[in-house]
């Protein structure tokens, strides 16, 4: 992907970004231009990113971190969005891996790519993904936050890129799409050798031991990328929230899709990382957000941008 001249995109859209906006915010440093007469010093960004403890123990080069969601929540596409700028600003090149279908690797390339202005944004959304009657939470506007921010840094020369994981086509069984997820993340680790993977997925396929609470034998996605790859130094980490909102389907009917209550853990830290001694509940620890806010669709449904 290219890099972009640094434009102003418009104000009246941007107004939904606000999730995230601390997450990799710029402030100046000193940068020498040089004019006829003298040298003459102006600002250039560099990442700022806000301290996650207990995060930086996982980055490493080649290695990865799957994150757990509940879909339709800010919490968790913003804390994708700060783990990114954290692995840059360590020094790593960044690869997010998300559950969108694949067909609309080209919608969402051209995005990073842009200098994100009205048509660019139209673009992305004219998708059918976005689109689709049936708004289960993947297709949020804290999704869309995340993939602006991950636009915004690529605009400041930074390496990072976004791979899909899912597809258009329905799966035979749950299972199948779990093979299909766990293939399409180990083929973002090959593209990513000396980089580092942040996969965002629901907290189903983020499991890397076989069985889920409904069934033994189930095969997660991040249980068969390890038994594909068992090399990969990889973290799952579950979502551990306070309580709250977000915007759940309860069946496949889009009717069944809105704004719900969750219950969590009350005495959860607002922020940070806990790994555990050993895995639990499919994972390696935890992320914590605090308290969850629900995140509607990004394009009403019936409403094409």
């Amino acid at each position: 992907m290219k890099a972009v001249r640094e434009r102003a995109g418009p104000l009246a859209w941007l107004a939904t970004l606000s999730l995230v906006a601390g997450a990799c915010a710029s402030k100046p440093v000193p940068v020498v231009v040089y004019t006829k007469k003298a040298p003459m010093v102006v600002a250039a960004p560099v990442l700022s990113c806000r301290e996650v403890a207990g995060l930086d123990s996982v980055f490493a080069r080649g290695a990865g971190l799957l994150l757990g969601e509940m879909h339709g929540t800010e919490q968790s596409p913003a804390f994708v969005a700060n783990a990114a700028c954290l692995a840059l600003r360590s020094g790593l090149s960044v690869t997010v891996a998300l559950e969108i279908p694949r067909e609309e690797t080209s919608r969402i390339d051209a995005f990073v790519s842009s200098a994100g202005a009205e048509p660019d944004r139209d673009a992305l959304l004219a998708g059918p993904f976005w689109c689709a009657e049936y708004q289960d939470g993947r297709r949020s506007r804290a999704m869309f936050a995340l993939l602006d921010r991950l636009r915004r840094l690529h605009e400041q020369g930074k390496p990072v890129r976004v791979e899909l994981l899912d597809r258009m086509e329905k799966p035979a069984t749950s299972a199948v799409r779990d093979r299909w997820l766990a293939q399409a993340l180990g083929e973002a680790f090959d593209k990513t050798p000396d980089g580092f993977v942040i996969g965002l997925l629901g907290n189903v396929h983020t499991r890397i031991r076989r069985g889920v609470p409904w069934d033994p034998d189930y095969e997660p996605a991040g249980f068969v990328l390890f038994e594909e790859k068992p090399d990969l130094h990889v973290t799952a980490l579950d979502v551990s929230y306070r309580g709250g909102e977000a915007w759940t389907c309860t069946t496949a009917e889009a009717s069944s899709c809105q704004a719900r209550s969750l219950r969590g853990r009350p005495g959860a830290p607002a922020e940070g990382v806990e790994l555990f001694a050993e895995i639990a509940n499919g994972h390696n620890g935890v992320y914590q957000v605090g308290e969850l806010r629900a995140s509607p669709p990004m394009v009403e449904v019936g409403h094409k941008p």
